[in-house]
């Protein structure tokens, strides 16, 4: 039997590196066929007119959604092992998870699983099952709220830039609850402490009794402001958000959250400490700051 390649010329000589074999498609595109190795998993170069192909850098185009990788843990929660009911009590079973708190700094690559997982978590709309469990339970990100209040009555320490824009924020903030309301999964309280990095499975999320559907932006938003105070720069979460498919894909939504979710850290901010919870109003107040970095980004 012939096994010759079916293309047996050579690639022409003004086009560097080559693949030696590929196919033809139309429009004068020619596919590399898949490599094998280390780098297996990167999409091959598509070539047009002897040249790689790339967008003008002065041509925004809205990024194309697409299917999430293979390579990313197959389901964002541990294992069901099994439920139990007895005497009134419902005992939900989970496959046990070995390794610690993912690292959100910017030395480490967890938070790039992070975002692979909230990625392929909001690509599809939630399972019945999932919806009809969560319909029980009312979105409390729908409801976020603060700078309405602080507008009404402006502390005297606010910083001058929040302070002029308190008409704005609170403009964003109203907004927000007429986009609160969609058909993705929502972990609704995803931070580092909510994760765990299973030494075979990767990242997962953990502690979900905050659940709902929404919009696909309220994880990406609210991992965002997190990211900065483990070190990264506003500046590359800013332009994470513009980029990645579970925001960018809806940029008025994602910015109205993150100002409803900022005014809420703003206003609780202020508020004495409640019981049992010494830390709470510092870390909110940590978190405004980095939310409010974000915001003028965004805003800008």
């Amino acid at each position: 039997m012939d096994r010759r390649p079916r293309f047996s010329a050579g690639p022409p000589r003004n086009l560097p590196r080559q693949p030696r074999r590929g196919r033809r498609h139309p429009g004068g595109r020619l596919r590399t066929p898949a490599r094998r190795g280390p780098d297996a998993r990167r999409r091959a170069p598509v070539l047009r007119q002897g040249r790689p192909h790339r967008r003008p850098p002065h041509r925004r185009q809205p990024p194309r959604r697409r299917r999430p990788s293979l390579s990313a843990p197959r389901r964002p929660g541990p294992d069901l092992v099994g439920i139990h009911h007895a005497a009134g009590w419902t005992a939900v079973v989970i496959a046990h998870l070995d390794g610690p708190h993912p690292d959100l700094s910017p030395a480490s690559s967890d938070p790039d699983q992070i975002w692979a997982l909230l990625d392929k978590l909001t690509y599809s709309p939630a399972p019945p099952p999932y919806t009809a469990a969560a319909a029980a339970t009312p979105s409390g990100a729908a409801g976020l709220q603060g700078w309405n209040q602080l507008l009404a009555d402006p502390p005297g320490d606010l910083e001058p830039e929040v302070r002029n824009r308190l008409h704005e924020l609170a403009e964003l903030e109203a907004a927000w609850p007429g986009l609160a309301h969609s058909d993705r999964i929502v972990h609704g309280d995803l931070r580092a402490d909510n994760m765990v990095r299973d030494h075979d499975r990767g990242v997962t999320f953990v502690d979900w009794a905050h659940a709902t559907t929404g919009p696909a932006c309220i994880d990406a938003v609210s991992l965002a402001p997190q990211l900065i105070l483990a070190g990264h720069a506003p500046q590359d979460i800013a332009r994470l958000l513009d980029e990645h498919p579970a925001t960018a894909t809806d940029p008025l939504a994602s910015t109205a959250f993150l100002a409803a979710l900022t005014g809420h850290w703003h206003r609780n901010a202020r508020k004495p400490a409640p019981p049992g919870a010494p830390g709470l109003r510092a870390y909110q107040h940590r978190a405004a700051t980095a939310g409010i970095a974000l915001l003028s980004l965004r805003m800008n």
